[in-house]
């Protein structure tokens, strides 16, 4: 038996298992709320036509 039952339980994961582990990792990080500000920051300042209306996708009234 294993000194360790982390060590175990590791032996029991499969695929599924580890790609949760890691989206959730990374779902529950800063690095993850400093993507979606930058994404969401960038959207608003594309649709308020900062970058020219031509770009303007989600015209008022918007889901925002």
């Amino acid at each position: 038996m294993a000194k360790n039952a982390n060590e175990e339980l590791k032996k029991l994961k499969n695929l599924g298992d580890k790609i949760a582990d890691e989206l959730t990792r990374f779902a529950g990080s800063m690095t993850f709320v400093y993507v979606h500000t930058l994404w969401f920051g960038l959207w608003i300042v594309v649709n308020l036509g900062a970058l020219g209306l031509a770009l303007v996708f989600d015209k008022y009234p918007s889901v925002f």
